[in-house]
């Protein structure tokens, strides 16, 4: 069972693989489950709709800058 304030389970998705691994660094370092995935989730690489999750964090500015007008 989760404490408050406390994930059972992390997952880190990015394109860029260098993240990745600082991020699970990171986590390591704060006894965090994690799992990284390497993909572009605005090409469709990732299929993640059937995943349940409680909080989703994204960096809306690489998301803007990839928006077409």
């Amino acid at each position: 069972m989760r404490q408050r304030g406390h994930s059972s389970e992390i997952v880190f998705v990015d394109d860029s693989a260098a993240a990745i691994e600082q991020s699970l660094e990171h986590a390591k370092c704060h006894d965090f489950k994690a799992q990284g995935i390497h993909a572009d989730l605005l090409g469709n690489a990732l299929d993640i709709s059937m995943t349940e999750f409680d909080i989703v964090i994204c960096d809306p500015p690489a998301f803007a800058s990839r928006r077409h007008h």
